[in-house]
């Protein structure tokens, strides 16, 4: 076999393994422990592996076609630059957090139930590194963002499914848990899809493709309303309120600024709204709008996450620097129980708050490294909307994204699916703000 052909095989290998995994998430094992999550994290798993290989497998080619040379070995190895050695550092970080934390094999492995630890922030890694040195072009990234997509309607389809009495699922059929198992992590995998159809649609000039893109963003907005996520219907008010004031500040049109404005105020009274109309009749008998409608601080299970979050402070202060290692809340949770907590969930083995949980479990470098993640993605789309990589419109849309998805981390915690598109987001920031490929 020549090395052109084995080169092809290779890359494709890797194009393969990244266009099947997003399909994974719609994986629930029944005959397995916690079956919405270790099928799924075992299949994505073995795939980075066989990808990973596939990726060490180009290297060598590239290496030995080109050795000598100055380039030779660096044609699938991606530069370096502020977002993976962030990105790199955070990963690191964790891995000394576990060394150094109350149960080293537990930060590493995790267990059944999360499936998450050192080991699967590796995996993450290696995915980034792979997409950033294979993935190339613009036509790589919008398949892989459509593919993700297309995985993302089955999934909602199924929670419709789910929601109309017509499947058998582990819900009470209230609020749709599709094939995540959670209504929280369906909202929060559908958001980060809202907006790359508006990214897509925006992006694209068939006509076709743009109803399929607008059907979608409809359907999925729907689907996300239906899980009743307070925390993320928080998010996707601040992410799309954010969208409309960037646009409005930069538009130059006073019509179309004057619109923006009011279309920006309406989204912000939205929950205000719900909540004045929350004794109407149309209110009281939906469910979904019910729970919208009873945002509130002394609902009990924000007073719970409140005296969590409380739990969590006095922990980091134990150890403020490394933490208590990655997924190792459940120690000083039980070290500093609260008696507030008594009559909600009978243990916690996360914060439901993102930010709390790196600085609980990796103390202050942990924490200042994942805020540094998303502030290198910041620079990297400014650095793309420089470059005329992004319009300012798109900009606008990957920052509102992103603004919906931290504020939704703030009442959750990452999973698979997350993750995953968190990944594939990473890979593309990285393509359009340092390759010098057809982007």
């Amino acid at each position: 076999m020549n090395t052109r052909r084995a080169e092809t095989i290779l890359i494709w290998t890797i194009k393969a393994g990244a266009y099947i995994m997003p399909f994974f998430l719609l994986v629930v094992a029944g005959n397995l422990f916690f079956p919405f999550i270790t099928l799924k994290n075992f299949l994505f798993r073995i795939t980075v592996e066989i990808m990973g290989a596939a990726w060490v497998g180009l290297l060598i080619l590239d290496f030995s076609d080109h050795s000598g040379s100055a380039r030779g070995g660096k044609k699938y190895w991606p530069k370096w630059n502020v977002l993976s050695i962030i990105f790199f550092t955070f990963v690191s970080l964790l891995f000394i957090s576990a060394l150094l934390g109350a149960n080293f094999d537990n930060s590493f492995w995790s267990n059944f139930e999360r499936m998450e630890g050192v080991y699967m922030h590796l995996h993450l890694l290696l995915l980034f590194f792979i997409l950033a040195g294979v993935f190339r072009s613009r036509k790589d990234w919008v398949i892989l963002f459509g593919v993700s997509i297309a995985a993302s309607v089955f999934l909602a389809f199924y929670g419709l499914l789910e929601f109309k009495g017509l499947v058998k699922t582990y819900s009470d059929g209230s609020r749709i848990i599709s094939t995540l198992g959670n209504p929280l992590y369906v909202a929060a995998y559908l958001s980060f899809h809202i907006f790359l159809t508006i990214y897509l649609w925006f992006n694209t000039k068939t006509p076709v493709i743009k109803w399929i893109f607008g059907g979608v963003f409809v359907f999925e907005t729907i689907i996300f309303f239906l899980t009743g996520s307070r925390g993320a219907f928080l998010g996707i008010i601040a992410g799309f309120g954010l969208v409309l004031l960037l646009s409005a500040i930069n538009i130059k049109d006073l019509k179309y600024r004057v619109a923006l404005s009011g279309g920006l105020v309406f989204v912000a009274m939205i929950p205000f709204l719900l909540i004045g109309a929350r004794n109407l009749s149309f209110v009281r008998n939906n469910n979904v709008l019910t729970r919208f409608a009873g945002i509130s601080l002394a609902d009990n299970t924000v007073q719970a996450r409140f005296t969590i979050w409380k739990m969590a402070l006095t922990s980091f202060k134990e150890r403020p620097v490394f933490g208590w290692g990655p997924g190792n809340f459940i120690i000083p949770y039980a070290k500093n129980y609260d008696i507030k907590m008594f009559g909600n969930e009978p243990w916690f083995d996360r914060t439901h708050n993102m930010p709390l949980e790196w600085l609980t479990s990796g103390g202050l470098t942990v924490f200042l490294a994942y805020l540094g993640i998303f502030l290198c993605v910041l620079l990297a789309i400014i650095r793309a909307t420089k470059q005329n990589r992004f319009t300012r419109r798109d900009a606008f849309i990957f920052i509102g994204m992103f603004a919906a998805y931290l504020t939704q981390m703030l009442f959750v915690f990452d999973i698979l699916a997350t993750y995953m598109v968190f990944i594939f987001l990473l890979g593309f920031f990285y393509a359009v703000s340092s390759s010098d490929d057809d982007l």
